[in-house]
């Protein structure tokens, strides 16, 4: 693990068992949100081709 998870897992397991689940909660919905701009990025593959190039600009 890097120095930077180190820190933070250390910083964790200091955590109360209420203050653990509100931390799981909110990586969770995090997630969740990161899997949706995921499957999103596909409705712009549309936009990716040499015509719409010009649009890139603005």
């Amino acid at each position: 693990m890097t120095t930077r998870v180190e820190r933070l897992y250390q910083e964790i397991e200091k955590l109360e068992p209420v203050e653990l689940q509100e931390l799981l909660n909110k990586m969770a919905d995090r997630i969740e949100l990161l899997g949706w701009l995921k499957l999103a990025e596909s409705a712009f593959s549309d936009w990716e081709n040499e015509e719409d190039v010009v649009y890139d600009q603005l």
